[in-house]
């Protein structure tokens, strides 16, 4: 598929492209990152309609919107975000017709991220939702264009790429379970309503994010993210307070000599790979954390 006419010719910051649609911290958040959208991997919203017409995909109002907010920004490591880019991805050159692309609801889908799993589709109304191309899950994830890049942008902070050791080390709590009020509630933290919608809410304060995510056959449960030790702890023993399965991955710390453990658990990672163990040594202010497969050393530096 060949660059549609009607596109700039210059990059775009995702930051200024998005800053009059989405909250300050979704726009710092690019900003900080330096994503720009690739003039050769997106278009104009005249130039997809036209696309879309074209192939006799329908034309969504959200996808349009989409489109022109972040449509060419590169995602790592080897993913683009957008209608036009997606579609370019799967055809290959030869243009794919309404009847080999997925469907929710009997509508049919419009691809946003292709590649990956799951990947990411918009459909009818400019919901955005989850599929997995392999089993036929389809599962309806943000309510629409805005809230899922708000949810995008607390995901590129907290999971930098590629990985760099001055940038903060993130402390990531999941719990299997829709845990996200309960947990704000330890750090008095406020909802964040441009991450919030029918399938997910989000709770942020400055350097600790909670959201909660209710996409069945996909992943239904809650993770907590902090580059704090001791929100970190005190998020861990809110979790475990709920008898739910809890994991937890991050900076390793070795304990001081003659510290014991003042908290362990265990946590499964899956049929093939062998359970974990994460425990916690000494004291707020000097709280260590660390993981290891059961049975195997602790991987201190």
């Amino acid at each position: 598929m060949s660059k549609a006419r009607g596109g700039s010719d210059r990059p775009i910051r995702l930051a200024d492209s998005a800053r009059r649609r989405l909250s300050r911290h979704a726009v710092e958040v690019f900003q900080e990152l330096d994503l720009r959208r690739d003039p050769e991997h997106t278009t104009s919203p005249d130039a997809l309609r036209a696309l879309l017409e074209a192939r006799g995909l329908p034309v969504y109002e959200g996808a349009i919107e989409l489109e022109g907010l972040a449509g060419g920004t590169p995602l790592p490591p080897d993913k683009r975000l957008g209608v036009f880019a997606s579609l370019k991805a799967l055809e290959g050159g030869r243009p794919l017709g309404p009847e080999k692309l997925p469907r929710a609801g009997g509508k049919v889908l419009l691809p946003v991220v292709a590649k990956g799993y799951p990947s990411v589709w918009i459909g009818e109304g400019g919901q955005v939702v989850l599929v997995d191309t392999e089993a036929a899950g389809v599962a309806p994830a943000f309510d629409g264009p805005a809230q899922y890049l708000e949810a995008l942008a607390i995901e590129l902070e907290t999971e930098p790429w590629p990985p760099e050791p001055e940038r903060l080390q993130w402390h990531h709590i999941s719990v299997a379970g829709l845990v996200g009020a309960a947990v704000a509630a330890v750090f008095y933290a406020p909802p964040f309503a441009p991450a919030s919608g029918a399938h997910g809410a989000a709770w942020l304060r400055e350097h600790l994010h909670i959201v909660e995510q209710n996409t069945p056959g996909f992943f239904v449960g809650t993770r907590v993210t902090t580059t704090d030790a001791d929100e970190a702890v005190a998020a861990l023993e809110a979790a475990l307070a709920t008898n739910l399965e809890v994991r937890w991955s991050g900076p390793q710390r070795r304990p001081r000599a003659g510290q014991r453990p003042v908290l362990s658990f265990t946590f499964a990672m899956g049929p093939n790979a062998p359970d974990r163990e994460a425990a916690v040594w000494g004291e707020p202010g000097d709280y260590r954390i660390a993981s290891r497969s059961v049975g195997e050393p602790w991987p201190f530096r």
